[in-house]
């Protein structure tokens, strides 16, 4: 087989995956866009820090982020390129879809999202006790969404995407749950940051979060 034969038909793979994961998505998306994916398969080229308790492992491909039994510990992973070639910026549309499974439904505070977190510059999904959320920042106010309330442990699928200036809409198990349109962010501060993931726990209980793939795709 030709290598340019081999070229064509990996770069028909990977285009095959962006559609099967953002069957919206534009099919010339490709460009100046950027995608990545990750299964977990190694915590390397991560930031990863813990507190009290808890702690960042590996179980095969799934990432356990666990708090231990002790009231105010919490374990926090970033992905986040120090010297990418890409030039990330909020001007540009962005998708983050994964799916993740929470052990609790109380005294906790779980964080999945694109860019900073509270109040800075990002998009995604916040659990707060046993409240699920859209949420966005725009470097001084936190805009939310609720989304869901869970009533038990549970895994979902999450995905956002975010329209630079228009709004950011969120996705439940493939069902549209609504959009945020103020509190959007712009700029460029914080969004190299292409996974931020963390769980809090308020009481001496131990609090569980579980993320086996997660995937980015910043648009041309």
């Amino acid at each position: 087989m030709g290598k340019i034969m081999l070229r064509g038909m990996l770069a028909a793979e990977h285009a095959a995956t962006i559609h099967n994961l953002y069957p919206n998505l534009s099919p010339l998306y490709a460009g100046p866009g950027f995608f990545w994916r990750t299964l977990f398969e190694s915590l390397e080229g991560f930031m990863k820090w813990t507190y009290g308790t808890g702690s960042n492992n590996l179980d095969g491909s799934t990432i356990i982020m666990a708090t231990g039994a002790t009231s105010g510990s919490y374990a926090r992973i970033q992905k986040c390129p120090m010297w990418p070639l890409t030039a990330f910026t909020w001007a540009k549309g962005r998708r983050i879809k994964t799916r993740i499974y929470f052990s609790a439904v109380s005294a906790q505070e779980i964080r999945v999202m694109t860019g900073g977190t509270g109040t800075l510059e990002h998009v995604g999904f916040k659990i707060v006790n046993n409240v699920l959320y859209g949420t966005t920042g725009d470097g001084s106010t936190e805009g939310t969404l609720e989304l869901e309330t869970l009533g038990a442990a549970g895994d979902r699928v999450l995905e956002a995407i975010f329209k630079p200036g228009v709004e950011c809409r969120f996705y439940v198990d493939g069902v549209d749950r609504g959009a945020i349109t103020t509190n959007l962010p712009t700029g460029t501060t914080y969004a190299e940051i292409l996974l931020e993931a963390r769980v809090y726990t308020g009481e001496a209980a131990d609090k569980v979060l579980e993320i086996s793939e997660f995937s980015f795709i910043q648009e041309p």
